[in-house]
């Protein structure tokens, strides 16, 4: 029996979806108030001639981190990330397996040096009490979380996605082709 045929690893993938899934709600949703703010803060400033205070503190520390980190998992997972195969599409199957798993152990061990450097820099800026500069002081370890947050999201899919290199359904192995066919 293979590890994704078993109910644990099925239950792992089903929380590390979950999980991305949540975060995506919560990423677009941020995406949703960062326009509005970005739209309302532009007409008060054409019709009343006057700025939203905080407006460019608060989509920097934490609209802009929400939006684009709690989304990194979704990108994995839909074959959004850049991948150049000019090179591997011309190696046999074999080999292109094994390039695959080179790119998804580095790509790993990118995301949780990532993950980590993150989180223990949260940890720090909540230690020392750190806070933006500008007309709101507004605590800058909550987007740190986020960002590791997001980049944690990252580590499980891709740890998970390692698993379906053999059956080359993983994300390492997918050509442009399948991912336009949705495969």
């Amino acid at each position: 029996m293979t590890p994704t045929a078993t109910p644990v690893w099925r239950r792992a993938e089903t929380a590390a979806l979950f999980l991305d899934r949540a975060l995506l709600v919560i990423a677009g949703s941020a995406m949703v108030l960062v326009t509005a703010t970005i739209a309302l803060g532009t007409v008060t400033r054409y019709f009343f001639n006057t700025a939203l205070p905080g407006t460019h503190e608060i989509i920097e520390t934490y609209g802009l981190p929400l939006v684009v980190m709690l989304g990194m998992g979704y990108t994995f997972r839909a074959g959004g990330h850049v991948r150049i195969t000019l090179l591997t599409r011309a190696l046999p199957q074999r080999w292109q397996r094994g390039f695959a798993y080179v790119a998804g152990v580095a790509s790993l061990i990118v995301a949780i040096a990532l993950t980590w450097g993150s989180a223990a820099r949260a940890a720090r800026e909540y230690a020392n009490g750190s806070a933006s500069a500008g007309l709101m002081a507004l605590p800058l370890w909550i987007g740190y979380v986020v960002v590791a947050l997001g980049l944690l999201s990252l580590c499980l899919l891709v740890f998970l996605d390692l698993f379906k290199v053999p059956a080359n359904s993983s994300q390492f192995t997918s050509t442009e082709e399948d991912l336009d066919a949705g495969i």
